[in-house]
């Protein structure tokens, strides 16, 4: 179980993530949805362990306390993130694959497979992320966790500035990952993310809180009628 309790995330002085809590069983999946600023990617920056975040609370990973140890120790123990906003590296696209592989004891059908389904050969002799489009970058975000295969897997934003192609690519990506055994957690303030995997909980984040719990009726509601139909009447002036 990956189990959150009452984690606040500080970034430079300013408390962004004020006291959420929550668990995620292996292959259970929540969606955290919300407006931009809402909180939503500190909160998996938190829990993956980024550098120069001051965090409060507790993060168990299958029983450990884990709140304090490095991001690669994180990995090592399951857990994995797609970026929102993933950065250039300085090394070619097969090459990282091919050390993700080594790393976490895949083979290279593993990686063959993950880079059909994500359709991103014609990008394994680029530099990672060099000239990427958005969809691509995603794409390729996606191809490295289904080579990680996570036990607990961050999604951040995943559908953010991708075209219906592009979506549907990603979406078939999603469901590998979670078929292969993975938790999700998928961020998102676009509720198409839907359509790509049936949530088990979903939380709608607002001022660095879960302000309502619920099902896929909770998301259904956002995507007909807007985030202030759902938030309490103290926040619906500033939505």
């Amino acid at each position: 179980m990956l189990s959150v309790e009452n984690l606040k995330i500080r970034v430079e002085d300013r408390e962004i993530v004020k006291g959420v809590s929550f668990t995620l069983e292996p292959g259970e999946v929540a969606f955290i949805i919300g407006p931009n600023g809402s909180g939503k990617s500190t909160l998996l920056m938190g829990l993956m362990g980024k550098p120069r975040l001051e965090v409060l609370g507790v993060i168990y990973l299958d029983g450990k306390n884990v709140t304090k140890e490095p991001t690669w120790k994180r990995a090592q123990m399951g857990l994995g993130i797609a970026f929102q906003n993933p950065v250039e590296v300085d090394v070619k696209a097969s090459t990282l694959l091919k050390k993700i592989a080594e790393k976490f004891g895949r083979s290279k059908e593993d990686v063959e497979e993950a880079v059909r389904i994500m359709k991103i050969d014609y990008l394994l002799k680029r530099h990672v992320n060099r000239g990427f489009s958005g969809g691509e970058k995603k794409r390729f975000e996606l191809a490295r966790l289904l080579i990680q295969r996570p036990k607990y897997a961050l999604l951040d934003e995943p559908d953010s500035g991708v075209d219906p192609d592009n979506m549907n690519i990603i979406c078939n990506g999603i469901r590998k990952l979670h078929s292969l055994g993975s938790g999700l957690i998928i961020v998102s303030h676009y509720v198409r993310i839907l359509r790509c995997v049936e949530p088990n909980r979903v939380y709608v984040m607002y001022d660095g809180k879960f302000i309502k719990e619920g099902d896929r009726t909770l998301a259904e509601e956002v995507l007909e009628y807007g985030f202030a139909s759902v938030l309490p009447k103290r926040y619906t002036r500033s939505v």
